[in-house]
């Protein structure tokens, strides 16, 4: 074929490579270790980095207490779950309990769902007195 001969194609590209020719892929990686190694110096891998805690009660305590608020307003809500302001108001004080213990986690969540637990207990009061 000419002045140089065709060893082989190319990792199955059919890209021809002549023979003494050496390809930047042909070379090993060679690369710091340090850079890419997910080892520390004493040979084990550092631990994977820490979750916040998380308060379940808090996010339920606000879950309960948007449907409370949405019961409170809306008689077709309030006829399919009931009233949810109780549990929304004892979930709340559960999570701000919670909260403390976790150091602040939900903190807010808890706070919401206790204030929206009272707005639809409030609601719920109202539109049970109206009719």
């Amino acid at each position: 074929m000419g002045l140089c001969e065709i060893s082989s194609l190319n990792y199955g590209l059919g890209v021809p490579t002549v023979e003494g020719e050496r390809d930047e892929r042909d070379q090993p990686m060679t690369t710091s270790s340090a850079a890419t190694s997910p080892l520390d110096q004493q040979g084990a891998a550092p631990p994977p980095p820490a979750r916040p805690p998380l308060n379940g009660l808090a996010t339920l305590a606000l879950a309960y207490g948007v449907i409370a608020v949405a019961a409170g307003l809306l008689p077709a809500v309030r006829e399919i779950t009931g009233s949810l302001a109780v549990p929304a108001i004892a979930l709340a004080a559960t999570g701000l309990a919670n909260a403390r213990r976790l150091g602040g986690a939900g903190t807010r969540q808890a706070a919401i769902g206790l204030a929206t637990g009272i707005a639809g207990l409030a609601l719920s009061l109202a539109a049970h007195l109206a009719a």
